[in-house]
């Protein structure tokens, strides 16, 4: 049983071969995400089927607040340059929010919140 042009993501029970399994033993082996988890990979799953992490690209500027002084988010991003593949590495957060409570006017003066 050979991976060798077949992976799949996640379980897959269509994605069977009959052949040594990485552990040792011989028999129906998995050439999907789903196997390492499990143990019943074919014996080159880990070269046919190598886990890719998921990438993602820098975060983008933060955006803008729209008011000062006022409770508003503002919100960065970040995008998916590759899907995680073969059990891979998750992707992490795309987004962040953060406070737009600045206690400074554009003028530099204190907003007047009561401490």
């Amino acid at each position: 049983g050979s991976c060798s042009g077949r992976c799949c993501e996640g379980r897959n029970a269509a994605c069977v071969g009959e052949g040594w399994r990485e552990g040792g033993g011989y028999g129906t082996c998995y050439c999907d995400g789903g196997c390492r988890r499990t143990g019943d990979c074919c014996h080159d799953h880990g070269q046919a089927c190598p886990a890719l992490p998921c990438v993602v690209g820098e975060w983008s500027h933060w955006s803008g607040c729209a008011e000062q002084c006022q409770p508003d988010l503002r919100i960065r991003r970040r995008y998916v340059q590759q899907e995680p593949r073969n059990g891979g590495e998750p992707c992490p957060a795309l987004e962040e929010k953060a406070g737009c409570l600045e206690y400074l006017t554009y003028q530099g003066e204190d907003c007047g919140h009561e401490h």
